[in-house]
């Protein structure tokens, strides 16, 4: 038996020219929130890509630090215990856990194109650790250059770079503005 052959007629081609605009994201929100096979497949995503969530593998290099190889896996299992103690209060709104965190990130990221992470430091009168996420959702990030209108409340983005001896280096920079 040999193999069909590609004819010329067989070329697919595209339904429909799409644009990429500023209105993608509010229609990507709609059809999560009222078409429910829209709301699976995300879901599905949500659930194939993240699964159980990012989990702390801790590997020493035992010899760098100058421990024994027991000294190394017992503080491996101190290192993993500390993280899972973080995990129960990552978010600074006391909300959600690390891995719940995760998910969020994972959906808004694929439905709004982005999402913000800030960390901050507020240790509560129980709390372990003090370093929290903050997420910042897309829509409230502004850069008052490119759009030239006034910020409102939400988080100002704005860029920094310096010079070093490697080259440049730039990074983003958020502020909370409340106005």
């Amino acid at each position: 038996m040999q193999p069909a052959q590609k004819r010329d007629d067989d070329r697919r081609e595209p339904i429909a020219d799409v644009e990429v605009d500023g209105d993608q994201p509010r229609r990507a929100r709609d059809l999560e929130r009222n078409a429910p096979l829209a709301l699976g497949a995300i879901q599905t995503k949500v659930n194939v890509v993240i699964g159980s969530g990012l989990v702390l593998k801790s590997m020493l290099d035992f010899k760098a630090l100058g421990l024994t190889e027991e000294q190394a896996i017992a503080l491996q299992g101190d290192i993993e215990r500390e993280f899972e103690l973080w995990q129960k209060e990552a978010d600074f709104a006391g909300q959600l856990h690390f891995m719940e965190m995760q998910r969020l990130m994972y959906r808004a990221g694929r439905v709004s194109g982005d999402i913000g992470i800030g960390r901050r430091y507020r240790r509560d009168r129980n709390a372990v650790y003090g370093t929290r996420l903050v997420l910042i959702e897309g829509d409230r990030v502004s850069n008052e250059l490119l759009h030239g209108i006034p910020h409102r409340a939400g988080a100002e983005l704005g860029m920094k770079s310096f010079a070093h001896e490697k080259g440049q280096h730039t990074w983003m920079q958020f502020q909370v503005v409340t106005t």
